[in-house]
């Protein structure tokens, strides 16, 4: 840790515009964490506990008999790296289904919980088919109604060994601000971005928190504009000229949105990865989150003066507008996008009965002329 302090300062000393000493603080905090395994076991059971409402997410259980705090063992899993495309062509798993439900897990963690897994890289999450048994009635009745409708697939998160307990105030602030980047509301993110510690580069963070240009995030939004090759080329040869910039951002913002960001940086690898990034769905599943965590931190953090039977009331009702409001959109998504694939469909088909008719059209001329 000394070294990596050295170099930092070293690198600080030939380039005095980039700030990275953060990096060492961060790193200096967190490695004695991971190489506690008491803790390990801690953070495993309690994000088990606020996870068990998602019935497709495995964490291995502990064997505490043992365990101590150089040794752990635990639940052995199978499946495929959430990376492993080969593991997912054999067992037919769709990774847009993975990513919605990777997105589901995490905005479940950060918004709602604060209780945040760290280090989500590939090697940390398998992917499976949920294993097939018999179930009752009441327990399909159940499901229907529930989070797990229609889910067969399985996530097991793996090595909980760094997490972060994100703060009220950064949880409300970083929930408001995904809202109003969901809704292409500038002038609340330029609010709760400066709350953050944007300050004035308050787009530089907008941007490194959705990995989208600021014209898109800030003009078209995110939700109407799918990601393409031509903003990853824009956004890849303009980052030289703001690095200065994304330095001063990084040291400013609390410790609370490094991790984040790094978890929001190995999720979105995987989605460039498989081609799905940035689909509204996902949106859509993190927006229900942030008005959910935005009502409970309100209830929380409103005075005790306000916290009145009559202000519960209007929060919950807002809450169930809006959440009204998602699903109908979604709705409209769905419609949309199945009038498109059915107008697909139906052109392919055209296309086929067209050229299936030149063909025996092309036959019987040639079958004339050698009659002849």
């Amino acid at each position: 840790m000394n070294m990596m302090d050295r170099a930092l300062r070293c690198v600080k000393q030939v380039f005095p515009d980039f700030n990275l000493m953060w990096l060492g603080e961060e790193t200096r905090r967190n490695l004695p964490i991971e190489l506690d395994f008491t803790m390990e076991v801690k953070n495993c059971e309690e994000a088990s506990a606020n996870l068990k409402c998602f019935s497709w997410v495995k964490l291995p259980k502990v064997y505490h008999k043992y365990s101590t705090d150089r040794v752990l063992v635990m639940e052995y899993f199978e499946g495929g790296q959430v990376n492993d495309k080969s593991y997912f062509k054999e067992h037919s798993i769709n990774f847009n289904r993975v990513s919605r439900l990777l997105g589901k897990l995490f905005s479940e963690m950060i918004f709602v919980h604060g209780f945040v897994h760290c280090d989500p890289h590939p090697g940390n999450i398998l992917v499976r088919w949920r294993p097939k048994k018999q179930t009752s009635l009441l327990q399909k009745v159940w499901s229907f109604f529930s989070k797990d409708f229609g889910e067969d697939l399985e996530l097991v998160l793996l090595d909980h060994g760094l997490y972060r307990r994100l703060t009220k105030e950064f949880r409300y602030n970083y929930a408001g601000l995904w809202q109003a980047i969901i809704n292409t509301d500038v002038k609340d993110m330029e609010k709760y971005a400066r709350a953050i510690g944007g300050g004035d580069l308050y787009p530089i963070l907008v941007t490194i928190v959705t990995g989208r240009a600021w014209k898109v995030v800030g003009q078209d939004g995110i939700k109407k504009v799918k990601f393409s090759k031509q903003e990853d080329d824009a956004i890849r040869s303009g980052v030289g000229g703001f690095l200065p910039d994304i330095s001063q951002v990084l040291s400013n913002v609390p410790s609370d949105m490094l991790l984040v960001l790094k978890t929001n940086d190995h999720l979105r690898g995987l989605e460039y990865a498989y081609g799905v990034r940035g689909h509204a769905s996902g949106f859509l599943d993190m927006s229900r989150c942030c008005l959910r965590a935005l009502r409970d931190l309100k209830l929380e953090m409103a005075p005790s003066s306000q916290r009145n039977i009559i202000f519960r009331i209007q929060c919950h009702l807002r809450l169930l507008v809006d959440l009204a409001k998602i699903s109908l959109y979604e709705l409209f998504l769905w419609i949309r996008e199945f009038s498109v694939a059915k107008s697909k469909s139906e052109q392919k088909s055209l296309k086929e009965t067209f050229q299936d008719a030149t063909v025996c059209e092309s036959n019987n001329s040639f079958s004339g002329e050698v009659f002849v």
